[in-house]
């Protein structure tokens, strides 16, 4: 498994040095969850955290990598923006079809242009459908007329 930072790929090996160059602590969070397991936002578990994508030019978590299936052979990224995470689990603001039906990636490969814009283009349609539309409102009514007098 690789994280990737400004191009280079860094081994399993190497993170805690990563961890140690960053002070950041989104991303010392973000490298926490390495392992944990992550839940959809009603509770049901997608799979577990196996990695961290880091954004090239803010230096920020971008994408957690997760492992799920039946037999754990399918991997996907979910956004890290909106993810929350405790002792053991991480919640992520999607529900598990989401996360299924999101573009496969392989570990280890570099995240090209056109995959990211995929998956940007894929939970920007979950987020859409999550985020409910208020009903429109009544339409204005006259201050005189609907006006009682009290006494």
């Amino acid at each position: 498994m690789r994280l990737r930072r400004g191009g280079r790929a860094f081994d399993t090996e190497e993170r805690h040095l990563i961890g140690e160059r960053h002070s950041d602590p989104e991303l010392q969070a973000a490298l926490g969850w390495i392992g944990s397991r992550i839940d959809d936002v009603y509770g049901m578990t997608i799979g577990k955290v196996v990695d961290v994508s880091i954004d090239d030019w803010s230096g920020k978590p971008r994408w957690l990598l997760v492992q799920g299936g039946r037999f754990g052979g399918h991997y996907t990224l979910v956004p890290y923006e909106g993810a929350s995470g405790g002792s053991e689990d991480v919640w992520v603001p999607y529900d598990i079809g989401t996360v299924r039906q999101a573009p496969t990636v392989v570990p280890g490969k570099p995240l090209d242009s056109e995959l990211d814009a995929r998956l940007e283009a894929h939970y920007a349609v979950a987020r859409e459908k999550a985020t409910p539309t208020p009903p429109p409102l009544p339409p204005a009514t006259p201050r005189g007329e609907h006006a009682h007098r009290l006494g």
